[in-house]
């Protein structure tokens, strides 16, 4: 009797049967709803319980919808934004190798500057031919 009961529920045209003037939902002639718990759930109360109990779920299952849709809304934009931001740390890590041999070429460039300009500065200083030199400033005195 049951599954008679069941394939009439999902087989019959209910288009016309629940009709929303918000926030009233309307059962405009009887429907049968296939639910095995919350058949459970109202068959322990007394009938004039029901209504409150199918208003309760109504609400609160209506609710649990809106959670998980806003919950896979931010699961997709999270997944986006991790999207977004493994192709940033790639352009980033590809523009500090870039950087990288840039600064390494610069570093060298100055460190040879460097060092000219001191070997130029320091002769001055050692070169024996020189009056600025150790050896004749040390003799000199």
């Amino acid at each position: 009797m049951i599954d008679k009961k069941k394939d009439d529920a999902t087989k019959r045209d209910v288009s016309d049967a629940i009709g929303v003037e918000a926030p009233v939902v309307l059962f405009r002639r009887p429907v049968a709803v296939v639910a095995p718990t919350a058949a459970a759930r109202l068959a322990e109360l007394p009938g004039d319980e029901r209504k409150a109990a199918v208003e309760r779920m109504l609400e609160l299952g209506a609710k649990a919808i809106n959670a998980y849709q806003t919950n896979a809304t931010v699961r997709l934009l999270e997944g986006r934004l991790d999207g977004l931001d493994a192709q940033l740390q790639e352009r980033l890590s590809v523009a500090l190798r870039k950087d990288r041999e840039t600064a390494k070429e610069e570093m060298g460039r100055l460190l040879h500057e460097h060092a000219l300009e001191t070997t130029r500065v320091m002769m001055r200083f050692t070169d024996p031919k020189s009056e600025d030199a150790f050896p004749a400033v040390m003799t000199s005195g």
